[in-house]
């Protein structure tokens, strides 16, 4: 008897919890609008964004758009902003996080202020290497010369993945 009364309860168990998840179950609107009622359609022309090259943060960039060097823009920028200090490390993270992958950006998170270096960019020199990847060096008026590899990623474009010494700037 108390076997019996088990499966009752367990079956009891189950149909309750099936009428609650129809209960909770979204309803959707009725796909079939009434002719009464214009509904809008989103048609207008998507153009697929076709360019891959520096970040849009502040100024138009269009103007590199269809050029040989697309990575060219970003290696300068990160190259200028990554020997100027600026107004203080917080400002020099901003400047230089717009360059960069995330994981360099995570990288530079705990830099402190004396390992930022003070120096004006003379030129980059570059590629060495052309297609999805490329590696350049930046020449500073202090001596520093920076090798600074890009990468091309999907959706965010050009971005530096990789910044180290290099010889010195005599020597290139």
């Amino acid at each position: 008897m108390s076997r019996l009364r088990g499966s009752w309860l367990l079956i009891g168990a189950v149909v309750a919890g099936l009428i609650g998840i129809v209960w909770l179950w979204p309803s959707t609107p009725s796909a079939d609008p009434s002719q009464d009622r214009v509904v809008p359609t989103g048609h207008r022309s998507v153009q697929p964004y076709l360019f891959v090259g520096p970040p849009k943060h502040g100024g138009s960039h269009d103007e590199h758009q269809w050029t040989d060097e697309p990575w060219r823009p970003v290696a300068v920028g990160f190259a200028r902003d990554f020997a100027d200090p600026g107004k203080g490390v917080r400002d020099w993270r901003q400047r230089v996080g717009r360059w960069v992958s995330d994981y360099l950006a995570e990288q530079y998170a705990h830099t402190a202020r004396y390992r930022i270096p003070v120096a004006d960019l003379v030129r980059v020199i570059g590629p060495k290497q052309a297609g999805q990847a490329v590696s350049v060096t930046a020449v500073y008026d202090t001596g520093l010369a920076l090798e600074v590899q890009l990468e091309v990623f999907p959706i965010t474009g050009w971005k530096v993945v990789q910044a180290m010494p290099a010889e010195p700037a005599e020597n290139i």
